[in-house]
Parts: C-alpha cells; sequence; structure tokens
C-alpha cells in the first residue's frame, strides 16, 4: 500500500509543478510583452517546456524594434544543474525545474523547463497500439482495406524499459500519412498493395555515438480482393484420372494475399469439391481443387482477419476417377492370387460397367469392380458409367493395376523425372531419332493430388526398358525409387559403380557416349524374400560437335615466361585463335632457353571430340580424344617447329570407324590447321623479371610468405596500421625502365642512386590510407627492356594489406602465423585469382577486418593454418559464455554459405587437441579421415584417394578453374616431406555435407550447418552485407554459441571443448594454448562455385572482464532410465544400457539453461541403437556463465567391453558417494550393502574403483553399528564360545566413545559376559559345594557404558524414553518465519538452546517429499534463487547435544510462500 501511496503523491506533486509553471509562466510572459512603442522588447514562442534528461530544443526568440541583432540576446538558466541555455538551445539534464531567461536591452522574456528523468535510451521498438492490422505466417504486418475500423495508432516501445519514449514520426509514402501521436492516416482508395515502413525517432541521442535512436515497422496494405487469378468454371476429370500440375490449383488477385499466406478457403458441397490450402515451390498459397464426385459447387475464399473480404465462384464438376480403399489414384497393385476393390468415385454402383485389357493379368467383376489377380504383370481396367442407363456409355475412366509376386520386394513407384525437376531440358526418348519424349507421363507420387513427370515403369513390369537421350555435356541421368525403408531397400548399378536409393531422392546414373546398362535392384531389408530387378538401356547419342576450340603452346623446360615479348606472352598462338574464323595457318614463339614444347588442343566438344596432329609435316598423324597434349615436340636452336592439327566430331569418328576399322577419320576434316613455333635467340632471364635483383621493404612494412625472390611475379607486405604511404625500393639492372601502374613518362620511376653492385635503385610509393572496412591494394610495376619490336614487358604486383580500419585494429589478435597450406583448391598457389587472392599470403589476415576480401583460404579438407600467440590463451572464467576466442570467416548465413573448419589447439605445437564442435560426437563427423592428393601427370587437376577406398578426380570448378596439387614455392610455412609434392596426405575430423554419398568420397552439395564448434559458419556482424563488406567487428560482441539462432559473432571456441584423439576431455583449466590451427572440415566439389573451402578472415582472444561469471551449475542426466552418478568434480562418465534399441537421454537443467545432447538442441534425445561415437556430451549452459559439460561413454550389458567394466565401477562409486557422513542404525545398511557389492565385482572391474577410501572411513564411522549386529548375531546362537564374547569384548574397547554410543546391543554383550560368568560359578559349584556363589545379574560396573534400567521397547540400552523426550523438548525451533526476498526467501526462528546447528528442508507444491536445503549454525538463512511464480514449503529442526549424547529435534510446522 505504502508503494501505490508514494507513486500517488508523485503524481500529484508533478501536475502541481506543470501548474505552478504556468501560472508563473503565464503572468511573467503577460508583464514582459507589454512594452511602448519605440522601447526594446522580447517575445520567447514557448512559456513552457517539459524535456526529458538528455534532451534538447531550440527556443525561438523575437525581438523588436524589427532589425534588432539576434546576437545580442542574453540567455541565462536559474538552474544549470537542471538545464544550460546557448543562444535559444536547452539542454536537459537532471531533474527538476529551471527558469531560462533571454534579455535584450532591458526587456526580458521567460519560459519554465520543468525536466524529468529517465533512463538512458538503448533501443527503439514500434508496436500497433491500436487497429486491425495483424501478422501473417511469416510475422509480417498486414491491414486490408476491407475493415470498417481503418483507425491505425502506433506506440514506441523503449529498451530499457521506463526509458524514453518520446519520438517524431515518420512515414516512407506520403499517402500514408502518420502524426505526432502515432496516428496512420490511409488514402481514402487503395488500389494496389504497398509496403509502408513507419519510423519513431527518440529525440534523445544515444550517449556512445551520438546518432539518433529509431525504431520502424511495416505494414503492408492490400486492397480488396478483386477477383481470380485464373477463374475455373469447370473441372473435367481426365480419363486416367491424373490432373495436370497447376489444373486444380486456384489464386486470388492480387497476388499478395497468396504471398503473405492470409487466405482461407472452403466449399459447398464438400461432396462434390474438397478444397484445402496448399503451397507451391515458391512458398506460395493457393487453393487446392480435390473433385469428389460430378455435380455443382461453390468455392469461398476469405481473408482470415476480415471475414467480409471475400470472393466466390462456382464450378462444376464433371467425370469420376477410379481409387482404391486406400484412396490410390491412377494405379494400384495386387498380389497374385488376391483380390482389390476398386470404386468409382462418386458414382452408383449400378452405372459403372467394369472391364480388363488383359484377362490373363487378371480378373474383374463387371458388376462390382472387385479385381483378382491372376499372374505378374500390368493391366488396364475400363470402368465405363452409364448413368441414364440407355445402354450407352457417357463417360470412361481408366486405372493400372500391378500384379506382384507374393513374398517378393518391390518398390512403390519407380520412375526417371522430368529434366525440369533437375534443371536441365535434356529428355530422354522412346526412339532414336528423338522424337517421341518418354519423361512426358504424369502420375501421382503421393497421397492426393500431388503429381510427377517422368518416365515411369510399372512396378510389375521387369523387362528391359529403352530409351535414348542426345547427346550433351551433361552425362548424369537421374531415377527416382519411392519405397517404404522400414521393409525394402534399393540400389542403382551403371558400369562398375553401385549406388544407395533413397526414398524419393534422386539418384544419378554416369552414362557413356553409347550403351548404358542401368540396374535397378530392390529387395527386402531382412532378407526374407525375392528381389526385383529393373533392366534399363540407356542409348546416350554421340556429339556432332566437330570444331576446335582453342589451342595453346606450353614450354616443358620450365613454366611459361610472365614476360611480354612484342607484348605478346611466351606461347601465344598469333592471330588469335577463334573456332569460327576461316584462318588455318597460326604462329607462337618460345625463348631462348625452352628446347621442348607440348601444344594442347581443346575441340569445343572437350570431352569426346577427336583430333589428329602430327610433327612431322604430315607424314605420319597421332590421334586424341577430348581435351589432350601432344607428345614432346623438339625446337631446334633459333629455328622452328611445325604442327599440323585436325578435328572430327565423335559421331563422325564412329562413323568411319564402323564403315572402315582401318580407314583415316581426319582424312574429310573440314580443316587442317597449321602452328608454326618460332624459337627466339633471346633467354627470358635477360628479360624482364629477371632484371630486378632485390626488393626493400619501406618502414612499417613486412614481407607475406613466401617473401619475393627473382622469379616471383607476384609477392605481398602487410602494411602498418600508422603507415600511410607504402614505399618500395627495386635494385634494377642498368638499362631496365620500371614504372608504377602504367608505361608513360608520368608513372616512370627514376633511380635515387646505385647500390654496391651498381643496380640502379628505384622506389616506388603507393597510398595505404585508411578505410572503415579496411584496405587492400597493390603496387603493380611494370618493367621495361629493349625497344621496337624487341621490347619486353614484365610485370610485378606487391598486394599491400592494410591493418586495421578507420576505427582502430582489432584487440587479441594472433602474434605469428607458423603454418599454412591450402591444397586441391581452385586457389592454391594462386589460383583464380578473377575472385581475388585467397590461397596465397596468409598473413593477410593481419589486417584484422574481418571482411570477404580480408580473408584466407585453407583449401580442400585437410588444409589448415596455424597462428601463434607468445602471451598464452586460457580458460578463463571472466570471458563470457566461456568464449575464449572467436574466429572470424567469411559466411553469409545459412547452408548455402557455410564451410566448416575445425579448430585444435596445442601448448606447444607438438601435443594437439581438437575443440570439439556441435557435431563431434555425431554421425555427421568422421574422426582420423584421410585423403591424399596426388599429382596427375597428364593434367593440372589434381587426384585424390581417401582411407576408405575411393578414388577420382577433383574436377573442374566455376568458369574452368581446376583444383590443383599445391606448388612448394608458394607454401614455405609448411614443413615438405620428400616426394610431398607429387602426394600430399592430410588427416582430421571430417564434416560430411547435406548430400554425402555411401561411399563416403568427394560431395557434390551444401556443407553442413552445426550449430557451433566450427570456423566460418556464421556470419562476422549483425551489420553484415553480401558476404561480409560492411562487417565492424568493432562492434562485435562475444555471442553465447548455445543460443538458438546464434548469428552474427563470427565463430566462437570455448577451450573446455578440448578433447583427446579418443573424444575424453583434458583439463581445460591447466591449459596454456599458444597454437591455434584451423582446418578445413569438409570434403565438397562444390561444382561450379568451387570447392567448400574453410576461410579465416581474422582471429581474436576474448578480453578478460571484470566480472568472474563462473561455471553452470551441473545438470542431472539420466540415459535409458539409469540416473548418471554426476559431481562437480567429474566430467566422464560411462554408461552401460539393458538394451540400446529404443532409450531416451534426459537433461533436468534450469529452465532458462540452454542445453544439448551432442548436436541436438533439446533437453531429450531419442536414440535407436548407440550414438555414432558411442559418447554422448550434454552442455548445459546458462546466463553468461561457462557451461557444464559432461561426457557418458556408452554401451550394452552384456558387451564385456571396457566401458560396461567402467559403468558397473561408477554404479559402485555412486554408492559410495552416497554413504553418510552421520551414520545411523537405519542408514547402516547402506555401507553394509556397498561393501557386499564391491566384493562382488571382478578383479578388472575393482581396478576402476577410485573411491574404496570413501566406504573404508564411512565403515570406520559404523564401527559401533557393525559390532552391534556381530553382538546380535552372537547372542542368537545356542552355542556361544568364550573367544568369541572376549573377541567381541575387545573389539568394544578399542571402539571411541562415540562408536560405543552407537553399539545399540551392549546389553546383550552384557548378558553373554555374565551368563558365562555364571556358567563358570556353576562349574566350580559343581567341585566345591561349599564355595558362595555370585550373582551374575547384579548391577554391572561399567563406567564407559552404564547400563540403565530401559522401559520396554528400548533396544538400544543407553537412554530411557523420559530422556529421549527431555533432549527432543530442549531442541524445541520456534517462531519460524519467512520473508519473500527477489528470486528467493529469508528464514528466521527463534535460537533453541540446545541447537548447535539447524536443518532446513523444502519442497515445491505438489512434491512427495521434503529436501535438505541446507544445515547452517544460526537462526537465520537465506536460500538460492528458485523459480519464478512457484509455491515452496520449508521446515527447519535443531540438532544439539544433551548428555554427550547427540539428538535430533522435531520439525516445525511448514511455512509456504510464493516465489516473485
Amino acid at each position: 500500500m505504502r508503494k501505490i501511496h508514494c507513486n500517488k503523491v508523485k503524481k500529484s506533486l508533478y501536475a502541481a509543478a506543470i501548474l505552478m509553471v504556468m501560472i508563473a509562466a503565464v503572468v511573467t510572459v503577460t508583464a514582459v510583452t507589454a512594452y511602448a512603442e519605440g522601447e526594446a522588447g522580447i517575445k520567447l514562442d514557448k512559456k513552457t517546456i517539459n524535456l526529458e534528461t538528455g534532451e534538447t530544443v531550440k527556443l525561438e526568440v523575437t525581438i523588436t524594434p524589427e532589425g534588432g541583432n539576434l546576437d545580442d540576446v542574453k540567455w541565462s538558466s536559474s538552474s544549470e544543474n537542471v538545464a544550460t541555455v546557448e543562444k535559444g538551445k536547452v539542454k536537459a539534464l537532471n531533474a527538476g525545474i529551471t527558469e531560462i531567461t533571454a534579455s535584450y536591452k532591458g526587456a526580458e522574456a521567460h519560459c519554465y523547463v520543468y525536466v524529468e528523468k529517465v533512463k538512458p535510451l538503448k533501443s527503439l521498438g514500434v508496436q500497433v497500439a491500436k487497429g486491425n492490422v495483424n501478422q501473417s505466417v511469416f510475422g509480417a504486418e498486414i491491414f486490408t482495406v476491407g475493415f470498417e475500423d481503418k483507425t491505425i495508432k502506433l506506440r514506441a516501445v523503449a529498451d530499457p524499459e521506463g526509458a524514453s519514449t518520446k519520438v517524431k514520426w515518420e512515414s516512407d509514402n506520403e499517402n500514408f500519412k502518420i502524426d505526432k501521436d502515432g496516428v496512420i492516416t490511409l488514402p481514402d482508395r487503395i488500389e494496389t498493395a504497398e509496403d509502408v515502413t513507419f519510423t519513431a525517432t527518440s529525440v534523445h541521442k544515444d550517449e556512445e555515438d551520438g546518432d539518433a535512436v529509431s525504431g520502424s515497422t511495416e505494414i503492408y496494405f492490400l486492397p480488396k480482393i478483386s477477383g481470380w487469378e485464373k477463374a475455373k468454371n469447370l473441372l473435367e476429370v481426365p480419363r486416367n484420372g491424373v490432373f495436370g500440375k497447376d489444373s486444380l490449383q486456384l489464386r486470388v488477385l492480387p497476388l499478395d494475399y497468396n504471398n503473405w499466406r492470409i487466405m482461407k478457403y472452403s466449399a459447398k458441397p464438400r461432396a462434390v469439391l474438397d478444397v484445402k490450402t496448399a503451397t507451391d515451390d515458391e512458398n506460395r498459397e493457393f487453393c487446392e481443387l480435390h473433385p469428389q464426385k460430378p455435380g455443382k459447387a461453390t468455392v469461398t475464399a476469405k481473408d482470415k482477419f476480415n471475414p467480409e473480404n471475400k470472393i466466390t465462384t462456382e464450378i462444376e464438376v464433371r467425370g469420376f476417377y477410379i481409387t482404391d480403399p486406400a484412396g490410390t489414384l491412377n494405379e494400384s497393385s495386387v498380389e497374385d492370387g488376391e483380390t482389390l476393390q476398386l470404386t468409382a468415385n462418386g458414382i452408383e454402383k449400378d452405372e459403372i460397367t467394369w472391364k480388363s485389357d488383359d484377362k490373363e493379368i487378371i480378373e474383374i467383376d463387371e458388376k462390382t469392380g472387385i479385381v483378382k489377380g491372376l499372374k505378374s504383370g500390368v493391366a488396364k481396367v475400363e470402368a465405363e458409367w452409364d448413368s441414364d442407363k440407355d445402354g450407352k456409355s457417357e463417360y470412361t475412366a481408366e486405372y493400372e493395376i500391378n500384379v506382384l509376386k507374393k513374398n517378393k520386394a518391390y518398390p512403390a513407384k519407380l520412375y526417371i523425372p522430368d529434366p525440369a525437376e533437375y534443371y536441365s531440358n535434356n529428355h530422354i526418348y522412346k526412339d532414336p531419332e528423338y522424337k517421341e519424349i518418354a519423361d512426358d507421363v504424369e502420375k501421382y507420387t503421393e497421397k492426393g493430388f500431388k503429381t510427377k513427370k517422368g518416365a515411369f515403369t510399372s512396378i510389375a513390369d521387369d523387362s528391359n526398358k529403352v530409351y535414348y537421350l542426345e547427346y550433351t555435356n551433361n552425362d548424369k541421368l537421374p531415377f527416382v525409387a519411392v519405397f517404404d525403408d522400414k521393409k525394402v531397400k534399393a540400389e542403382l548399378k551403371c558400369g562398375d559403380k553401385t549406388e544407395s536409393m533413397y526414398s524419393g531422392e534422386r539418384t544419378y546414373a554416369e552414362l557413356r557416349t553409347g550403351n548404358n546398362e542401368v540396374i535397378v535392384k530392390v529387395a527386402p531389408i531382412d532378407g526374407k524374400g525375392e528381389k526385383t530387378t529393373y533392366h534399363y538401356t540407356i542409348i546416350r547419342g554421340y556429339s556432332k560437335n566437330d570444331g576446335m576450340g582453342n589451342i595453346e603452346v606450353l614450354p616443358q623446360d620450365r613454366d611459361t615466361s610472365p614476360t611480354l615479348y612484342n607484348n605478346k606472352k611466351e606461347g601465344s598462338i598469333s592471330p588469335g585463335f577463334s573456332a569460327y574464323s576461316p584462318q588455318t595457318d597460326y604462329t607462337s614463339f618460345v625463348f631462348k632457353d625452352v628446347t621442348r614444347v607440348k601444344v594442347k588442343l581443346i575441340p569445343q566438344d572437350y570431352y569426346t571430340g577427336h583430333v589428329g596432329y602430327s610433327s612431322d609435316g604430315g607424314n605420319t598423324w597421332k590421334e586424341v580424344q577430348g581435351i589432350a597434349e601432344t607428345e614432346d615436340i623438339e625446337i631446334p636452336a633459333t629455328n622452328s617447329a611445325e604442327v599440323l592439327f585436325r578435328c572430327v566430331s565423335d559421331a563422325y569418328y564412329r562413323k568411319i570407324k564402323k564403315e572402315d576399322p582401318n580407314a583415316d577419320p581426319f582424312e574429310k576434316a573440314k580443316k587442317t590447321y597449321s602452328l608454326t613455333i618460332n624459337r627466339l635467340d633471346v633467354s627470358s632471364q635477360d628479360l624482364g623479371l629477371g632484371n630486378v635483383k632485390k626488393i626493400d621493404l619501406g618502414e612499417g612494412l613486412t614481407w607475406c610468405s613466401p617473401k619475393w625472390s627473382p622469379g616471383y611475379t607476384q609477392s605481398a607486405a602487410v602494411v602498418g596500421h600508422t603507415t600511410d604511404v607504402a614505399k618500395i625500393t627495386y635494385h634494377v639492372k642498368p638499362g631496365t625502365k620500371l614504372y608504377n601502374e602504367q608505361v608513360d613518362d608520368q608513372h616512370l620511376v627514376h633511380s635515387s642512386g646505385k647500390d654496391e653492385e651498381g643496380n640502379d635503385l628505384c622506389t616506388g610509393e603507393t597510398e595505404t590510407p585508411l578505410q572503415d572496412q579496411g584496405s587492400v591494394r597493390a603496387q603493380n610495376i611494370i618493367l621495361v627492356t629493349g625497344e621496337g619490336e624487341k621490347t619486353a614487358t614484365s610485370r610485378l604486383s606487391i598486394n599491400l594489406y592494410k591493418v586495421g580500419t578507420t576505427k582502430g585494429t582489432l584487440k587479441g589478435v594472433h602474434d605469428s602465423i607458423v603454418e599454412y597450406m591450402c591444397p586441391g583448391s581452385q586457389y592454391t598457389s594462386g589460383g583464380n585469382q578473377g575472385w581475388g587472392t585467397y590461397g596465397i599470403f596468409p598473413e593477410k589476415v593481419n589486417m584484422g577486418t574481418g571482411n570477404w576480401y580480408s580473408c584466407i583460404s585453407l583449401g580442400q579438407f585437410g588444409g589448415y593454418m596455424t597462428l601463434k600467440y607468445d602471451k598464452a590463451i586460457t580458460d578463463n572464467p571472466k570471458h563470457p559464455y566461456g568464449i575464449d576466442f572467436t574466429v572470424f570467416g567469411n559466411s553469409n548465413g545459412g547452408e548455402g554459405f557455410s564451410e566448416p573448419g575445425n579448430v585444435l589447439v596445442s601448448e606447444d605445437g607438438k601435443e594437439w587437441y581438437s575443440l570439439a564442435g556441435s557435431d563431434h560426437y555425431d554421425s555427421t563427423t568422421m574422426w582420423d579421415y584421410s585423403v591424399t592428393y596426388k599429382r596427375n601427370p597428364k593434367s593440372k587437376i589434381a587426384d585424390y584417394e581417401d582411407n576408405l577406398g575411393n578414388a577420382g578426380s577433383l574436377g573442374v570448378g566455376f568458369a574452368g578453374t581446376f583444383y590443383s596439387m599445391p606448388d612448394k614455392k608458394w607454401y614455405p610455412l609448411y614443413n615438405w616431406k620428400e616426394g610431398e609434392d607429387k602426394a600430399i596426405t592430410f588427416t582430421g575430423t571430417r564434416v560430411f555435407g547435406m548430400g554425402v554419398p555411401e561411399n563416403k568420397g568427394l560431395e557434390n552439395s551444401s556443407a553442413l550447418m552445426p550449430a557451433f564448434g566450427y570456423v566460418d559458419t556464421h556470419v562476422n556482424g549483425k551489420t553484415v552485407a553480401g558476404t561480409g563488406e560492411s562487417v565492424n567487428l568493432y562492434d562485435v560482441p562475444v555471442g553465447n554459441p548455445y543460443m538458438e539462432g546464434y548469428d552474427g559473432y563470427g565463430d566462437g571456441f570455448d577451450l573446455k571443448w578440448a578433447v583427446d584423439k579418443d573424444g575424453n576431455p583434458v583439463d581445460s583449466s591447466k591449459l596454456k594454448i599458444h597454437y591455434v590451427k584451423v582446418q578445413t572440415a569438409s570434403f565438397i566439389g562444390a561444382g561450379a562455385i568451387g570447392e567448400k573451402s574453410t576461410e579465416i578472415s581474422c582471429i581474436s582472444r576474448t578480453s578478460e572482464e571484470k566480472e568472474d561469471f563462473g561455471k553452470t551449475e551441473d545438470p542431472k542426466i539420466t540415459v535409458g532410465g539409469k540416473k548418471v552418478n554426476i559431481s562437480e568434480d567429474k566430467d566422464v562418465y560411462n554408461v552401460a544400457l539393458d538394451s540400446d534399441k529404443s532409450y531416451d537421454v534426459n537433461v533436468d537443467a534450469a529452465a532458462d539453461a540452454n542445453v544439448y545432447i551432442n548436436n541436438q538442441r533439446s533437453r531429450t534425445r531419442h536414440y535407436e541403437g548407440l550414438p555414432d561415437k558411442k559418447i554422448l556430451r550434454v552442455i548445459t549452459q546458462k546466463g553468461k556463465s561457462s557451461p557444464s559439460i559432461k561426457y557418458i561413454h556408452l554401451t550394452v550389458k552384456g558387451s564385456g567391453d571396457t566401458v560396461e567394466d567402467r559403468a558397473q565401477a561408477e554404479e559402485v562409486e555412486g554408492m559410495f558417494d552416497a554413504l553418510p557422513e552421520e551414520v545411523t542404525r537405519e542408514n547402516y545398511g547402506d555401507i553394509v550393502k556397498a561393501r557386499t557389492t564391491y566384493e562382488g565385482l571382478s578383479k578388472q572391474v575393482k581396478e576402476y574403483v577410485k573411491s574404496v577410501e570413501k566406504l573404508v572411513q564411512a565403515e570406520e564411522r559404523g564401527k559401533g553399528f557393525a559390532l552391534a549386529e556381530k553382538i546380535d548375531k552372537l547372542s542368537s546362537e545356542d552355542n556361544i564360545k568364550v573367544e568369541d564374547v572376549k573377541a567381541l569384548r575387545k573389539a568394544y574397547d578399542a571402539l571411541n566413545d562415540k562408536q560405543k554410543k552407537d553399539v545399540y546391543t551392549y546389553n546383550n554383550l552384557l548378558i553373554m559376559e555374565n551368563f558365562i560368568k555364571l556358567r563358570d560359578e556353576m562349574d566350580k559349584l559343581k567341585a566345591d559345594r561349599n564355595r558362595a556363589i555370585t550373582n551374575p545379574l547384579a548391577k554391572p560396573t561399567d563406567k564407559t557404558n552404564p547400563i540403565v534400567k530401559s522401559s520396554a521397547g528400548d533396544k538400544s540400552g543407553n537412554t530411557n524414553d523420559n530422556e529421549k523426550a527431555s533432549a527432543k523438548k530442549s531442541l524445541k525451533v520456534t517462531g519460524l518465519k519467512i520473508k519473500r526476498v527477489k528470486r528467493a526467501f529469508v528464514l528466521t526462528w527463534k535460537k533453541s538452546g540446545n541447537a548447535g546447528k539447524y536443518e532446513i528442508a523444502y519442497k515445491k507444491k505438489g512434491g512427495k517429499s521434503y529436501k535438505r536445503l541446507k544445515t547452517v549454525k544460526t537462526a537465520r538463512l537465506k536460500t538460492g534463487k528458485l523459480k519464478k511464480n512457484k509455491y515452496y514449503y520449508f521446515r527447519v529442526r535443531a540438532v544439539g547435544k544433551v548428555n554427550g549424547t547427540t539428538y535430533y529435534g522435531n520439525w516445525t510446522k511448514a511455512k509456504k510462500g510464493k516465489c516473485m
């Protein structure tokens, strides 16, 4: 009540203050605005202003007489602590009231300013406060004009709550105005859909950058529904019941209604026509018509949010279709000897006559439509409808029946899809003239009216099918089988390659030209029953292209020289070769140091074109096919060599050879080409770059690797952050001219002197200014020697990589790069520079900008970069979310841009640990995968083979780029071993892509998009555009990788993920990491876009924050119903399941915690079988704390493996952990059970039990109870031996005082001792009848444990009931109170006199039993954080000693409270 009262008082004071300001202002202004004519006067445009802290406003002033100077007006504030004023600009500082005074030549004007304090504004959102604006399924705001109430009002929403919502409103469409209160005015009519953005801009500036804070929302205004896109009045059922793809679709206009999915469709009567809402391939909504029977029906389309906005149409259904009992359209199947009921949908039975076209395959009852299968095969059924029963049918429907053999496996559908489905235009045909298309048949492939086009195989027809395919460069033909993958499996074989088929997915047969035998086999999974084999002969045509595409001259003594001679490159063709030119004679040249060449012959049909060539003037000819090179051609000194060549098509070549195997197929080639190769009398070493002897980098520049040396045409340097001009000095041989960028006098670089060897010193300068997004420049040097036709020109380019941006330099970057290799990539050895230099010069990442042009590619699988930190990276609790460093790539987000890279870390660069990403333990990864890249002596394209037995070529990528072997000269940071220039092997963890083949060889698909823990999968910042052009890493915070939708933070890494080669964690708290290695994890050649190669833009270690974020509390985990004994000091566990067929993993963690079970973000995960690596990793992370990570090795009972042994040991250790600290008679049995279980373990399992000491300690604490049981056991025996009793007495005397009090059968020991005494006395009595007898039942004299008389039922032998009752009464707790605080409770109670400590227990509302919360010594306790809006019960009892004995008082009555 007090809070409410205070708020009322505040509001009253606020209103009173405003009223006082207004009254004062009116009085003041009235006084100063009345002035005599000719006197100076002054007015302000406002009398009062209400401002918020941080807000500014401009007061406008008017002075008289006119013509005065406004600069003479003096301004003041009565309280500059509240607001300041300068030249009329008022800035609110703190809450309060101030008077602003403007004075001019003795006249004054006043304005009262009330300032209210608000929280600093971080962000601003916009919501709809009022109006019929609704959200589509995509979250977009939609308004349709049919609403009667057209009032829409928006409101600004501030973050944090309580910050200012004082804003200015704007609309980006002048037809949709918005006023100062956020009220939108709609135009009178809306003819077309409009997308309007409304923006709220705060009157406050952002505290950090001074920019205005704004927020916006988009509203899509739709006109009324105006009609149908393609109106339908008639639906006529086709004879075979198969409707065309779009013939059953209806859409309303405008189409925006369909795009936003806000329509609701219905039809009446549904017995004639049913409808459902469906979406097309572009995710647009439409009404799908489902005809049921002949008749007429009305279809209605309504706006979901505005039922009055609707349209209708009447549609007539004519004809009918046939179905089986399952509702299958168009075709069905029946086993031989079995029957199948067919139905003419919606037609009376007596109006239908049924017929079969093959009575050997099926028989059919002409009246009932019951089909019986007779033998395997395909038959057609006809149903004739005679509606008026005049003996003439008005309509006939067809249906296909497949009769199947019993106990034989079949697919549901098998077809070659229409080429449009896989973005091709290459049809298959039934005839060799390519006239009759085979793949344009339309059938239903699933329930409902969903159709596919293709060449369908009747599943009962296993005869050979022959199809013809015209020649194209596409050599793959897809097959699709639809089947129940729980019952059958399918495979496709073409040539010597066999691939598994997946239901409904395309599997490709790779076709040669000519005949190809394709076999599809369908077999039962359980192996019981026959398999079905389908045979296809696919005849792929031969190419008729006989054109020559190009020729190249390739020096064999060395690489082609980059020097241009007379403006031509060595080996270039003159004039330029053209397949369409009448030119047939060409020339080329090589320098003097070349003695051998090969000519690369490239036919236009570079797969099958045939080329014949002669190097001896036509005396002998050799043949090659496709792109090929000639044999070595010797060129005599200062002389020339001639090569003749001809080209014919594959089709022509085969035709000639078929007619006469000895005929010359090139004899009648359309053209015979001649190439003359001249050998010049000048060596390339004396020209161009050979004249650069040395290069010196200027201040602020450092070489990238490889450092420039003679022979390199390209190099690179890193430019320091403060170096604005890159100066590079070239030592040039005299007589050589050096130009910067272009050859003219203006760009000639003059010599500044000579070096010791007499070379000219020429210094080139290139500006390298800082830019917002980082800067990559180049100094391009042109060297010219000779003149006229003997002019030689060479180019040398030195890339310049600028560190940092105008915003500064990235913190926490590496100190050096120590290893780098980029194999099998389009960028390998500097390839594909049309996109940039990405496969060489790894120091480019030193730029630290995180943009697409600053990244370095690691190449195909296994390629890597190792970065070194001089100061170690550690697993620091002051790093938010546990993230210790972040690696930035160049992803643009999503699977299409994901190029996952593994991260490994090391302390010394020798022993490495993997930072296990989200998929490390799932079947989506493979540990220890190896690929060997091999140099192909006949091609620049590298071959590969892996450790799974796969092999092949890496192939060709975008625009003819090829995936090559790395050239040793470009990778000096790699530790080359002998022979690795020919074959080089990389091993690591592979991450499979979205379309991994069964053999797990080279993929051609999108990469996996892992949740976390891999480089180059997530975008670098929220501002990313394209592939990173506008990212600003300096604004990118450390992100939480465990959050759903994690993106925009690069890829963060936690040293807690570090695991060894077996997947077991290492102790990250002890790691001092100096080396970070990033390695490409995928093995994907993604067609035109190139291989999936991991890119690195930069790396940044996490800055230490002030707060220690701590570690997330460990969860409770059950696996297959078994509770895992989780403890804080242990991370690896073992569980032996009773069965692995079907079980769940459950994680009980805080409600707001992020939980991952292997790669699945979930608290529950179902498994069928053991996980791929037989390991579960459970990550639990909450708030900014580092995660709890637990590893669970799984096996099945009876496996006899090490995991099962360890699991047994851990179950026993769990028993040890649960042993009581305070042993009582009730819990002593737990100690006995633990010992029994332990002794039952095998010797091997016992070796894994590490905490036997806990059992020994518990047994020590329970020695008294152990002795009590021994006494009890002996006292129940018939024959008590003296030595046994003496042993018990000795054991008792060895106990300490506490243990002695636990011997609750001590009376029995005394009785047995007395019994023995009595027996001895009796024996003596027999020997001496006159001797006095000692009473054995006399009161004992044992002072350490005196016997007191016990009441009936007292078993302890130590105290009586009265003493216990008295002791408990002295430990009574009273006055228990609970006080609610934020997310917790404070408990207090009155102290109890004999209490040494207090036990507190609690339970949630609905809980079955109380749990111990804590034990304290004071009469007060504050609980930890509890769950909001939950009720909790608490109770307390005292524990204390009375007369040396520990007693437990009674529990208090429970107190209840609700957590807020």
